[in-house]
């Protein structure tokens, strides 16, 4: 839905889920439980060493926000309609960090670990969401320190959280 106004898009108030009844619950390295799709492109942060906030919140690659978004008659917002989004047009944000998909072994404070297939990182720290955009993969980055949505370069098979235009 379009804010006539200030022609600016308005996202739905929460993070995009799909149900995850029927995944496999696996258990990493360092004690981080997570269930994943049997596509291996969405992740739920489940428990272990994940903080409590963080339970629940779902992490996707680009293909699988794209396939699942679509499914649900949803869309993700593009590069552009996110430039003009600010603070207070994400509603709820729950800082679900992100998942690398591949392993480096960096820690970042709390976040940064080895996975299977993958790191996450800077959980309760920051929050990445997928755009629509396909031009070189761009994920917007909306950081707990920053006021600012920042545009940031990511690979297809990260995973980021997706929030999706309001209906």
């Amino acid at each position: 839905m379009e804010n006539k106004e200030s022609n600016k898009i308005e996202l739905e108030k929460e993070n995009f889920k799909v149900d995850s009844s029927d995944w496999e619950l696996v258990t990493d390295k360092r004690g981080t439980t997570f269930l994943k799709n049997p596509n291996n492109d969405i992740w739920e942060l489940f428990g272990g060493i994940i903080p409590n906030e963080l339970v629940g919140q779902q992490l996707f690659s680009y293909q699988a926000a794209m396939r699942e978004s679509e499914k649900a008659g949803k869309r993700m917002p593009t590069s552009l309609e996110v430039e003009m989004l600010e603070e207070e047009d994400f509603g709820k944000i729950v800082y679900a960090g992100f998942r690398e998909w591949f392993a480096t072994g960096v820690f970042y404070n709390r976040g940064l670990h080895n996975a299977i297939s993958g790191n996450y990182g800077l959980l309760s720290q920051c929050v990445f969401f997928w755009s629509s955009s396909i031009s070189t993969s761009y994920a917007w980055k909306r950081g707990k320190y920053s006021k600012r949505v920042i545009k940031n370069h990511t690979q297809q098979h990260s995973g980021h959280s997706v929030r999706c235009v309001k209906d």
